[in-house]
């Protein structure tokens, strides 16, 4: 793939970077220290393009930052998020019962 031309922009909490020749997206938030960065299947599947992204990694983490790399999967996303939040749903609510019944008096006879 070559060198990475980006363009540079900055969002809400830190800077977003978009490739030119590449759909590669890196997103830095300052405050937190975490670098993302979101590859497509393409990408996640090219050793030399996951090569060349090396000096990022070695660069944030000279400044302390964590590098956390997405990739893309070959799963449903729509339908696992709201498995995901489904199940979260339910466990809340499940923990808030049980903390209900950790509160409520006991009876001694």
């Amino acid at each position: 793939m070559g060198t990475i031309h980006v363009n540079i922009f900055q969002i809400n909490r830190g800077k977003c970077w978009i490739g030119y020749d590449s759909p590669l997206q890196m997103n830095v938030r300052e405050k937190s220290k975490v670098v993302e960065l979101w590859l497509t299947r393409e990408e996640r599947n090219d050793p030399e393009f996951r090569e060349s992204l090396k000096p990022i990694y070695q660069q944030y983490k000279a400044q302390k930052y964590l590098v956390a790399v997405f990739l893309s999967g070959e799963e449903n996303l729509y339908e696992h998020t709201r498995d995901l939040l489904l199940y979260n749903r339910r466990r809340s609510a499940e923990k808030e019962v049980q903390r209900q019944k950790e509160m409520e008096p006991v009876m001694i006879q």
